[in-house]
């Protein structure tokens, strides 16, 4: 992520509660939904998303708490663990889906990430 305020920086979807975007000058893509920010290289970006996906239809990964969040998965320390409900996750799922079409459209007209 650069920290330039001038590099171009393009949302390629975005909802109520966060958006991805594409830095132009490292090529970064930035996942941000709510409190979370996350930044990967386009691969890291698809290989994070497909894990995850993956992980939602997993039993284990279900649990139900007191503000309704249903999903859970696993930080990077053992005690941290992101959760969501159902719906936050159809409407992260939805933003992973048009920014691959995003990508795959820019690449099949050779736009420079």
């Amino acid at each position: 992520m650069c920290e330039n305020d001038e590099s171009p920086f393009q949302v390629l979807a975005e909802c109520r509660e966060g958006y991805i975007g594409l830095c132009s000058c490292c090529g970064e893509l930035n996942f941000v939904y709510k409190n979370l920010l996350l930044t990967f290289q386009e691969a890291e970006f698809h290989h994070f998303f497909e894990w995850w996906f993956d992980q939602c239809d997993r039993q284990h990964y279900h649990i139900t708490l007191l503000n309704g969040k249903t999903h859970f998965f696993t930080g990077p320390v053992p005690n941290m663990f992101l959760v969501y409900t159902k719906d936050e996750l159809e409407e992260i799922k939805h933003l992973y889906t048009e920014v691959k079409l995003a990508l795959d459209a820019r690449r099949i007209i050779n736009v420079p990430s």
